[in-house]
């Protein structure tokens, strides 16, 4: 058993809103801060952690959760952020849980999926006192080798040969280009986008409106090296990898 309970954490002008779960048991509890994927997450990542949450709440954890910045009530807009950014939000999240009452404040860790895999290990390398982080299917290459890696296997998972990858693996090194040269969304469109649908590989990011378009420039003109971050982390780390 366990209660759950809404709360707004401040991270600058932004109000985030998200869920504190307790377990059913005395505290002060040991816990963590769950930090989502890539997109508009809600404090759910729209039903991925429930069962993830329970089985932390079982084992007697305390879990945090929140909306992303212009997602469900949260203020804000997740496409503003670079990675460093929602590191600090996710740094605001651990202070504002370290001060509760009902949580062991030398008890405090992350759990963090795919980019959020990324994203909790800069906040492990910037966060000594972090009793651990866990890092489920969290890439320890740059963003740039990963959506190559990314774009080739999800083509040859659904049959694609070597002809359609090779087009796909061009797509998205030209994307990569435009958005390190800040290219306007709008000659974007024209010059890389429109030419490329219909062909494979362009499913994998799909329609790339403005807000998707400034939020990749930020992250490739201010990119994020796992190695950075890796060398830098002094606590325990469970890396969770699957086929």
């Amino acid at each position: 058993m366990s209660s759950a309970h809404d709360v707004t954490i401040p991270f600058g002008n932004i109000a985030l809103d998200g869920t504190l779960h307790l377990p059913d048991a005395p505290g002060p509890h040991p816990a963590l801060a769950m930090l989502a994927g890539s997109g508009p997450d809600d404090r759910d990542a729209w039903g991925y952690f429930p069962p993830i949450r329970d089985a932390f709440l079982g084992a007697g954890l305390a879990v945090l959760s929140w909306d992303k910045p212009g997602v469900g009530t949260s203020t804000g807009d997740w496409q503003e952020q670079t990675f460093f950014d929602r590191a600090d939000e996710a740094l605001a999240a651990l202070s504002w849980l370290r001060e509760r009452a009902d949580i062991d404040a030398g008890r405090v860790g992350v759990w963090g999926h795919s980019q959020g895999g990324w994203i909790a290990q800069i906040v492990a390398a910037r966060d000594p006192s972090l009793a651990f982080a866990i890092i489920n299917s969290g890439p320890g290459v740059d963003v740039i080798v990963q959506d190559l890696y990314g774009v080739e296997h999800t083509l040859r998972q659904s049959g694609a040969g070597d002809a359609e990858v090779a087009e796909a693996i061009a797509y998205m090194e030209r994307i990569h280009a435009a958005a390190v040269a800040g290219m306007p969304h709008a000659t974007f469109v024209t010059e890389v986008m429109e030419p490329a649908r219909g062909t494979p590989g362009f499913e994998y990011f799909g329609e790339v409106d403005p807000g998707l378009w400034g939020f990749l420039i930020r992250n490739l003109t201010q990119p994020y090296d796992p190695s950075d971050a890796l060398e830098r982390i002094s606590c325990p780390v469970l890396a969770i990898f699957g086929e």
